[in-house]
């Protein structure tokens, strides 16, 4: 295969033989700045609805001394869905 140099076809910058000559700054010419970026949203994130929803099954007097794992089962066994939907 044909090498080139340099200066050939790169001008300041050096590409080895065999090589594409693509690097991470020409991919994305359009960098974010450095510092904190907001939490992206897992799709399978809870609202704040449905979150109090299963805080208050879990807190309330028949299940608060469960484990998450028992109360799920119980529940499931009982209304047939998680969390309740009624």
């Amino acid at each position: 295969s044909e090498s080139c140099s340099c200066t050939d076809h790169h001008p300041g910058r050096c590409v080895l033989p065999g090589s594409t000559g693509f690097d991470h700054s020409s991919a994305n010419p359009t960098l974010r700045p450095y510092g904190p970026h907001p939490k992206a949203r897992h799709p399978a994130e809870l609202t704040a609805a449905e979150r109090a929803a299963i805080l208050e099954v879990l807190t309330s007097d028949g299940y608060a001394d469960l484990s998450v794992a028992q109360v799920w089962a119980r529940e499931l066994d009982c209304t047939g869905s998680w969390p309740r939907t009624g």
